[in-house]
């Protein structure tokens, strides 16, 4: 693990040298501007404009004529299909406190992954997403067989009524942007972070949302959440935002529609606590240079043996040049677990994305370290 951490921070430094260009995905294609316009550094995180874009539909303004359009259309025509294409090598090394003392144990694998995406409006009205990640990858560490897995979906219908009434049917991730993504959410099976506690899994429903003329959006969901667990969800929201600050208050109450037998012989990955109720309060901070984001998490489970959950998930975002980012992650909780994450991710060369991920995990009965080093091809 020493050697690789020496890898990753000479990696770094390298990258920060190469000359800078613009990417080239769906939409900065179809619009003929870099990722910055919309990201903070790189996707995912959204900043203001690209959150008002998604909300419009895929659309900077309800006038435009977007990817859709055009490719259905005799207009220029850009393929409204977008794709990152790599490889992620991850070496994990997990230290447990058993009966006969420290136990230590090294791992390393290297999974390609796919991520598809097509989006853009259809008409004024109407727009589509449809986007999914896979990976070659064993289903668990005691499988040493690789398999082609799914590992998240977004697949949504949207229908607007100017940019005030939004409403949208279909696989969904009705959360702040800024709640996913966290850098800690890779080791399920060791640890589960505060935002993850929150169970941020697709959600096979619906949502509509009214945004009002002072910054506040008020949003309702309901549906299935997850796609192995059918749990029944119902989800209410209320964000404020402005140039500076984004504020949410998330109120979640899961019902669970399998017995408790069923979810006896679910793994901690599942994240399966039965009929409980989250409450969620993410707060970003845009301080001109940098992001401060500061996520609260309380659970209220009357089936939890040891009580009631809080916990908390802070990230810093720095933004390097146009096409990069560096992201420190910080997480506790009241059970005595800390999460730790250092990432970094750059897209270069017009083409090509980079990410590497150091997580150091801290439990009552394990310690967990895990490099990771992921390239794409970008389209």
């Amino acid at each position: 693990m020493q050697k690789n951490k020496k890898i990753f921070v000479a990696l770094v430094f390298l990258l920060l040298s190469f000359e800078l260009a613009n990417a080239t995905t769906i939409f900065a294609r179809q619009y003929n501007t870099n990722c910055n316009t919309c990201h903070i550094g790189v996707p995912p995180t959204l900043n203001s404009t690209g959150e008002d874009f998604l909300r419009n539909g895929m659309r900077f303004s309800q006038n435009d004529k977007t990817t859709l359009q055009r490719f259905l259309s005799d207009e220029d025509k850009v393929l409204p299909i977008g794709f990152f294409l790599g490889v992620v090598n991850k070496n994990a090394t997990v230290t447990a406190q058993t009966p006969k003392g420290k136990m230590t144990q090294e791992n390393e694998a290297t999974n390609p992954t796919l991520t598809l995406i097509s989006a853009g409006s259809i008409n004024e009205n109407f727009s589509a997403f449809v986007g999914a990640r896979f990976a070659y990858a064993q289903p668990n560490p005691n499988i040493e067989q690789k398999e082609l897995r799914r590992l998240r979906e977004k697949v949504y219908i949207q229908y607007n009524q100017g940019p005030t009434h939004v409403t949208r049917a279909g696989i969904l991730l009705p959360y702040p942007d800024a709640s996913e993504n966290s850098g800690l959410s890779d080791n399920p099976d060791l640890y589960i972070s505060p935002v993850d506690r929150a169970n941020l899994k697709p959600l096979y429903g619906a949502e509509y949302s009214y945004m009002t003329k002072n910054g506040f959006t008020l949003l309702v969901a309901a549906g299935v959440q997850g796609r192995a667990n059918n749990e029944r969800s119902v989800m209410g929201e209320i964000n404020y935002d402005n140039d500076a600050l984004n504020g949410s208050i998330i109120i979640n109450n899961f019902t669970a529609t399998k017995s408790e037998s069923q979810m006896q012989n679910y793994t901690q990955s599942d994240i399966i606590l039965g009929e409980r109720l989250n409450i969620m309060t993410p707060l970003e901070v845009n301080l001109k240079y940098f992001y401060l984001n500061l996520t609260g998490v309380y659970e209220k489970n009357d089936k939890v043996l040891d009580g009631d959950y809080y916990g908390f998930e802070s990230t810093l975002t720095v933004p390097i040049f146009e096409t990069a980012n560096i992201r420190f992650i910080y997480t506790d909780d009241n059970k005595d677990e800390q999460g730790y994450a250092l990432k970094y991710s750059h897209i270069f060369y017009e083409n090509f994305f980079f990410n590497a991920n150091y997580v150091k995990i801290q439990t009552q009965t394990k310690e967990f370290d895990s490099l990771a080093f992921g390239l794409s091809l970008v389209y």
